[in-house]
């Protein structure tokens, strides 16, 4: 009896089988992991948008706005996006403010707001505030910590 050298249908079928459950294992934990980048993306975002709020509160920048009196920057949050403005007399209106969107639509923001007062002097409200970043799709959250002296830190995951 002469013995081919070739594989079998049902060999060949198994292998094929394992091969494309493999392929979909592997690009769900990629979705999973490109939407968790992207949740960190946007909580280093806001974090990076606090802190230059901050810093244009403790040097006073007026860019270039003719003030009379200079009360900080107010960052505020709503549902699914974010703003920065200078807090100035008179109101400069929208030409001194900055708003950006959130990168993508199955994120929500906790409705908050914050004033950075000049010179380091504190923020409004006095107790400070957790902003929290929810993804809808991965149901996981990040917390976005500013303290009553204006530190700015990332808390770890919500549960």
């Amino acid at each position: 009896m002469v013995r081919s050298k070739a594989f079998t249908l049902i060999e060949l079928i198994v292998v094929i089988s394992i091969i494309i459950l493999m392929s979909g294992l592997a690009l769900a934990y990629y979705n999973n992991f490109t939407e968790q980048q992207k949740l960190n993306a946007e909580a280093d975002k806001i974090i990076t948008v606090l802190e230059l709020a901050k810093k244009k509160a403790f040097v006073s920048d007026l860019q270039n706005v003719d003030c009379q009196e200079f009360s900080g920057y107010l960052v505020s949050f709503s549902a699914n996006s974010y703003s920065m403005k200078l807090i100035c007399t008179p109101d400069c209106g929208s030409s001194c403010s900055r708003t950006f969107s959130l990168s993508s639509a199955n994120m929500s923001l906790t409705v908050a707001t914050l004033t950075f007062k000049p010179m380091y002097s504190g923020v409004v409200p006095a107790a400070g505030i957790n902003v929290t970043l929810t993804d809808s799709i991965l149901n996981k959250c990040k917390k976005i910590n500013v303290s009553s002296m204006g530190i700015v830190s990332k808390a770890s995951t919500c549960p």
